[in-house]
């Protein structure tokens, strides 16, 4: 068949895509595994973000307890100050899980779109938006990415603005990621 297209994937899914909410189309988290969300950041996003994926069981920490499939990426050695880098599979609404989030630190909470695909950033409230920032992107109905930059050093050691912009940054390699798997 030398006439014809390679792959079938030339149209962008028309059909799919829901106006009212803005979203260009369902890039869909359902039934992803960790291992397939780690996938989420390529070796080449991973090293622009200075980031790795670590062994099972480097990272336990018990008090951080997450409800929805992730996968943790910690910055790679040597990267100062150290962070980390959570994305989540949330099945939930980006605004139900917002609400779920709490209050946010109103002087980082903005809203934007990644790749067309709306986004909502925010930090936590009272007091604890030293701890890090979230980029919540509406990827498909009733599901929400919830990309986590987390400051592993504490207080002071890096700026809402550095770890919301990282947060933003990391968001949109993921959005990237999932676009080109279709």
């Amino acid at each position: 068949c030398a006439g014809e297209p390679a792959s079938g994937g030339e149209q962008p899914p028309v059909e799919r895509t829901t106006p009212e909410v803005g979203r260009p189309a369902e890039l869909s988290l359902a039934g992803k595994s960790e291992q397939q969300l780690c996938g989420l950041l390529t070796p080449q996003q991973q090293d622009q973000l200075e980031v790795y994926v670590p062994e099972t069981g480097d990272i336990e920490d018990p008090e951080l307890e997450l409800d929805y499939p992730n996968c943790g990426f910690l910055s790679s050695p040597g990267v100062d100050p150290s962070f980390d880098i959570t994305i989540l599979a949330v099945p939930k609404s980006l605004a139900d899980f917002k609400d779920e989030l709490g209050e946010p630190f109103p002087e980082t909470a903005a809203s934007y779109d990644i790749s067309g695909f709306p986004a909502e950033q925010m930090q936590p409230g009272a007091g604890l938006e030293a701890l890090g920032c979230h980029v919540l992107v509406d990827v498909a109905e009733g599901e929400t990415l919830d990309v986590l930059l987390g400051n592993a050093e504490g207080t002071g050691s890096m700026t809402n603005e550095q770890m919301c912009s990282m947060a933003k940054q990391s968001a949109q390699a993921v959005v990237a990621t999932l676009q080109a798997q279709g």
